[in-house]
């Protein structure tokens, strides 16, 4: 009878532990689905941030470019404004030819000099 009891009694710690391991593998299963929500969702939120900064850099970009090309512009015109008035001047007589010249000497030496700014900044 000692016998039975003690073929019972281990079989039944042989069973407990069995049940004891498939308990802990519940756990760890259930632990790492917790977990793999939770990187997931981390990973949804850094997606959504980077694709708002992605989206708030070509905006800059594009508002950056409007500014350069308007200033340019408005640069370009002034300057043509000038210098056509100027050519008028020199062609009526007005104003000597020296000083349209001078004029344009210095236009072309301050237009290499933002270029070459330019070509500094860039590298």
């Amino acid at each position: 009878m000692s016998d039975e009891n003690n073929n019972k009694q281990s079989h039944d710690t042989a069973i407990d532990k069995v049940n004891l391991q498939t308990e802990m593998a519940k756990a760890q299963v259930e632990i790492a689905k917790i977990q793999a929500e939770t990187n997931s969702g981390w990973q949804t939120v850094l997606t959504t941030l980077a694709n708002m900064w992605e989206k708030h850099d070509a905006q800059k970009a594009s508002g950056e470019r409007k500014y350069t090309n308007t200033l340019t512009i408005s640069i370009l015109v002034f300057l043509v404004i000038i210098v056509g008035t100027l050519f008028a001047l020199t062609w009526r007589g007005s104003v000597s030819g020296d000083s349209l010249i001078f004029f344009l000497g210095t236009l072309a030496g301050s237009v290499l000099m933002l270029v070459a700014e330019r070509i500094k900044t860039q590298k």
